[in-house]
């Protein structure tokens, strides 16, 4: 896993390339899929739009429906994702998702031996987060990382969700083995936010970030208020350091 950035990039229709030039060659750009519908049109446009020196990755996040990821019909050096996020949806008005569909999609990353991310649950309880991960690793998934999201608590907060930082350090003395990915944009909820837990995590020695950047945040289709432009990420990321980089 090398230290880096995640970019999402999720619009459909008529759309500008989302990628963008840059020095930093450790950004992982990424695309949502719900459904089977969603994941065959941006698939298509984000096998065409990515530079051949940006990665790539997948979010099944929210996990709508079944999802055939097609790969066996791409050859190994053609895969245009390197790594997959499989999630539910949260908040009160969140959507059914079937755990068959994230154990079949759990199955065809492992038939590539591609990663798999573990965002953690809202509740603030890391028995939750590990018995999660136990259950893949009985399924067999051996390469597995972890986002850190924040944890939905009763109560006035500054952020969407509150970081709970000392859980993750918990989570890291169970398993210093797997790594950890700090996902500020859905922490904070709000832009101004993200580069404060950007530079808190990454002080904290997490292994990288999951930032939301869009064209236009304002017409955004979703969580437009959390999402940077791509001038104010080249920004943050001109004040952020890593520690412990190896």
């Amino acid at each position: 896993l090398n230290k880096g950035t995640l970019v999402y990039c999720d619009e459909d229709g008529d759309h500008e390339s989302p990628f963008f030039d840059c020095e930093f060659r450790n950004q992982f750009f990424g695309f949502t899929a719900e459904n089977q519908e969603w994941y065959d049109r941006r698939f298509d446009i984000f096998r065409s739009d990515k530079p051949d020196w940006a990665n790539g990755w997948l979010s099944a996040e929210p996990l709508l429906g079944p999802i055939d990821l097609h790969l066996g019909y791409i050859a190994p050096e053609d895969l245009p994702f390197k790594w997959i996020v499989v999630g539910c949806e949260s908040g009160s008005h969140r959507r059914p998702c079937k755990i068959e569909w994230v154990e079949d999609i759990v199955d065809q990353a492992m038939s590539r031996d591609i990663p798999v991310f573990v965002k953690n649950p809202l509740n603030p309880d890391l028995e939750l987060w590990t018995g999660t991960l136990e259950r893949l690793s009985l399924a067999g998934l051996r390469r597995i990382a972890l986002v850190h999201r924040g944890f939905s608590i009763p109560g006035h907060s500054r952020y969407r969700n509150e970081p709970e930082w000392n859980l993750i350090l918990q989570m890291r003395s169970m398993h210093p083995e797997i790594p950890i990915l700090c996902d500020p944009s859905h922490m904070g909820g709000d832009s101004r936010h993200v580069p404060e837990l950007s530079r808190i995590s990454l002080d904290m020695g997490y292994d990288g970030l999951m930032v939301e950047v869009h064209p236009d945040p304002s017409s955004a289709l979703s969580d437009s208020r959390q999402q940077l432009s791509p001038d104010q990420f080249r920004s943050m990321l001109s004040t952020l350091s890593l520690r412990n980089c190896d």
